[in-house]
């Protein structure tokens, strides 16, 4: 029953579209840090070894792209890297969780259009 969910989930079109959109999104994040800082952070933040760690930052090298989604690749293509299935599997949520940090405040475009009130006024009765 659990693999029926998960196959349902993972050919669910608009759970696919959704993931679709997180990764072209990401594309235009540009890192925080430099590349190295970069990945000092992930590291801490995700308990990556030191062998991980370099994998990460020489895959996002490799990459030459500076952006969330190329962190997202970075990590991913390290889990490739791992001997252990177990950490593999890890660093490959870690992807995934990179993918669905919030977007940076700034980075989320303003609207010119003012906020309009939708909120129904109440029904006025006439007292006579």
């Amino acid at each position: 029953m659990k693999v029926q969910d998960i196959v349902r989930c993972a050919v669910d079109e608009s759970k696919f579209m959704l993931t679709v959109d997180k990764m072209r999104e990401s594309m235009n994040i540009p890192l925080e840090h430099d590349p190295v800082k970069e990945v000092e952070v992930l590291a801490d933040k995700f308990q990556l070894t030191q062998s991980e760690q370099g994998d990460v930052l020489r895959q996002l090298f490799k990459g030459g792209d500076n952006s969330r989604y190329g962190l997202f690749n970075a990590v991913t293509a390290a889990s490739q890297l791992s001997a252990s299935y177990d950490r593999a599997t890890a660093l490959e949520r870690i992807g995934g969780e990179i993918l669905a940090m919030p977007v940076p405040r700034g980075l989320i475009p303003a609207t010119n259009k003012p906020m309009r009130n939708i909120t129904p006024l109440p029904l006025q009765l006439e007292t006579a």
